[in-house]
């Protein structure tokens, strides 16, 4: 490590102050008191960096903990035009994968992703005998950032919440090691696995999902139709289906998780059904969104984050303004616990969980019960809460969700977008995938999506998922677009 600053950006200013190449120290910001302590171990040094706030706070400040310029980057890793590795935090089409920079510290190629990461990067040359790892060792508590900026390479945690005069908020530990490029992330994850063990087994669930093909139209003689395909297909496959899982669309709303007409036994008969037949039941969710129109929400708006004011946080999003689930607030925890319980009282072992990052990154800043913790740590509460409700012999797959906060608590992470009937979706998810291999029976089994089959028979029909088509490509990119 060389002489590197330490910085707060607010929307007052941004302040830095130099910590020189000194193990420890204490400066004085005009809004805050920065102090730092650099533990240099046997094989690598592990940053750690806390402020004290001199004033009141808002919330939206971004705290960094390591800042050197862009020539002295170059000098650190002993080359002129590295390329940076970004651990995009979307799905998005082009936002994670490698990054290649000029002398000036901008990308190279204008499709490539910017030079912005999550958790950790890794920055070198493919054809250098080495690399350098920069990575955030204890990831669980704040959402952190690794990037190049305005001539600056800076790495940090965002103060998602407000703090006191006198109130201090300690970033996670920040580590730095050199070598070989994949010996590097290997031994990352050993040593974030050892801090944060996951939920690791040689069991490869195979299962069958709706929405691929029935798109959210799925329904009970859907079902049955396909039961009996299911029955017939294991009888000659070596490796037989054993989960099937009714992915969006049999609910009522977001937020209120009951059977709709589609299902008018209801959802313990739809599990009792699959279970009769030797297979697992599995069901989809998004955990923490309330829509405006659920039930939970005109008759419990409080289980929902809110502003300063104590007023529901709503965003314009999906088929309705909604909510986001304080999962850390009493109201919260029993609707969470719950809605999972029942379900897991109805039959189901495998719970699908989708859009589960959007309660800290999209909209507006949000106030929480226990406004105090982080904010990946707030997503991990209700990650937990879900745990302990289905219990360990249940199935979690964590979909759009932060993969730190999986840690531990779900035994599968999707570590890409969603897959489609077109080939480019492969151009479009293999960064995720090569950036993301060594996470697999670390941290969990990683889920790059579903593998889908077709024949003569259903290749053009009328089920094919209307999500997926060219007409109906969303304005960030997270789908595949043309066929080829």
């Amino acid at each position: 490590m060389q002489s590197f600053q330490i910085g707060l950006i607010t929307e007052k200013g941004a302040w830095y102050a130099s910590a020189g190449e000194s193990e420890q120290g204490i400066s004085r910001l005009p809004a805050a008191t920065v102090s730092w302590d650099i533990d240099r171990g046997p094989d690598h040094p592990v940053l750690s960096v806390a402020i004290t706030a001199e004033e009141d706070m808002d919330a939206g400040c971004d705290l960094v903990v390591y800042r050197i310029s862009v020539p002295d980057l170059q000098r650190e890793l002993g080359m002129m035009e590295p390329g940076m590795l970004a651990n995009a935090l979307s799905i998005r089409s082009g936002e994670g994968g490698l990054c290649r920079l000029t002398r000036e510290g901008l990308k190279k190629d204008a499709d490539a992703p910017d030079p912005v990461s999550w958790w950790w990067t890794l920055l070198g040359d493919e054809d250098a005998a080495g690399a350098h790892l920069y990575g955030f060792l204890s990831p669980v508590r704040h959402r952190s950032f690794l990037r190049i900026r305005d001539g600056w390479f800076e790495c940090g945690c965002m103060i998602q919440r407000p703090l006191k005069k006198g109130e201090t908020f300690t970033a996670d530990s920040l580590m730095f090691m050199e070598g070989e490029p994949y010996s590097l992330l290997e031994r990352f994850g050993d040593l974030t696995a050892a801090a944060h063990p996951g939920r690791v087994s040689s069991q490869r669930p195979v299962g069958w999902n709706s929405w691929d093909y029935y798109f959210s139209m799925f329904d009970n003689s859907d079902l049955d139709e396909t039961l009996d395909a299911i029955e017939a297909a294991n009888r000659k496959l070596p490796v037989p289906v054993r989960h099937v899982i009714l992915d969006m669309g049999w609910f009522t709303e977001f937020g209120d998780w009951y059977a709709n007409g589609r299902f008018p036994g209801g959802m313990r008969e739809a599990a009792e059904k699959i279970r009769s037949r030797g297979l697992i039941p599995g069901v989809w969710l998004a955990p923490f969104i309330v829509h405006f129109f659920s039930r939970i929400f005109l008759r419990h708006p409080e289980v929902c984050a809110t502003d300063t004011e104590g007023r529901v946080v709503m965003d314009n999003w999906g088929l309705a303004p909604n909510g986001y689930l304080d999962p850390t607030s009493p109201a919260g925890e029993e609707y969470l616990y719950g809605v999972f319980k029942r379900l897991f009282d109805e039959g189901f072992r495998y719970f699908k969980l989708d859009f589960i990052h959007y309660p800290i990154t999209q909209g507006a800043t949000r106030q929480y019960y226990r406004n105090e913790i982080g904010r990946m740590e707030m997503l991990r509460e209700g990650l937990h809460i879900i745990r302990r409700a289905v219990g360990d012999e249940s199935f979690i797959l964590a979909c759009g969700c932060p993969l730190e906060a999986a840690l531990g608590v779900a035994d599968g992470c999707r570590i890409g977008g969603d897959i489609s009937t077109y080939h480019s979706t492969v151009k479009v998810q293999t960064p995720f995938l090569a950036t993301r291999w060594w996470m697999n029976n670390r941290f969990f089994t990683s889920d790059p999506d579903f593998a889908m089959v077709r024949c003569d028979d259903t290749a053009d029909d009328r089920h094919h998922n209307p999500y997926h088509a060219p007409n109906m490509v969303d304005a960030v990119g997270s789908r595949s677009g043309s066929p080829w």
